[in-house]
């Protein structure tokens, strides 16, 4: 089936060029060669990490997968040999920007929004963002107005166990 659509596509690009080219049709030649363009960016997304176009920028695989993993039931039981994290060595600063980059309504959060929710200076938040990113609980990427932020699936874990140990015995 892709190959079909594969083929129908570059039939678009290259037939419709050339026949609205011969008519004299500049404009129609444009559309006939973007939409066959377009039909095929789109048949090939998976082969795409990042795309730039028409003002809009995306990093697909890290921000599609980001929803993946946040979408999905996490077992957090010890099923998978996962070591339980030394949460000593995570400070009040970064258990709030854990707990913001958790919210529940975003997957990728923005430095204002962690601002906001947190209470935090823009260094205190940067200084947590990293030890989180160096220790692999969270991850970057880019968008629309710069830089975004969110929890990798060892971050969630790290969450949930900091959640557990707070729960009052």
């Amino acid at each position: 089936m892709k190959s079909k659509v594969s083929i129908a596509s570059f039939t678009t690009i290259l037939g419709g060029g050339i026949l609205f080219g011969v008519l004299s049709r500049p404009t129609e030649m444009g559309l006939a060669i973007i939409a066959g363009a377009i039909s095929l960016t789109f048949l090939n997304l998976d082969k795409f990490r990042k795309f730039r176009g028409a003002g809009f920028e995306a990093e697909l695989v890290e921000q599609i997968q980001a929803v993946i993993e946040k979408e999905t039931e996490q077992s957090f039981s010890g099923e998978e040999g996962k070591s339980v994290p030394d949460i000593s060595q995570v400070d009040k600063n970064t258990r709030a920007v854990i707990d913001a980059l958790q919210h529940p309504e975003y997957t990728w959060r923005y430095m204002g929004g962690l601002k906001k929710e947190t209470k935090l200076s823009t260094s205190e938040i940067k200084k947590s963002l990293s030890w989180l990113k160096e220790n692999g609980y969270a991850k970057q990427s880019l968008g629309k107005h710069g830089t975004i932020w969110n929890l990798t699936d060892d971050g969630r874990y790290l969450s949930a166990v900091i959640d557990f140990e707070n729960i009052p015995a």
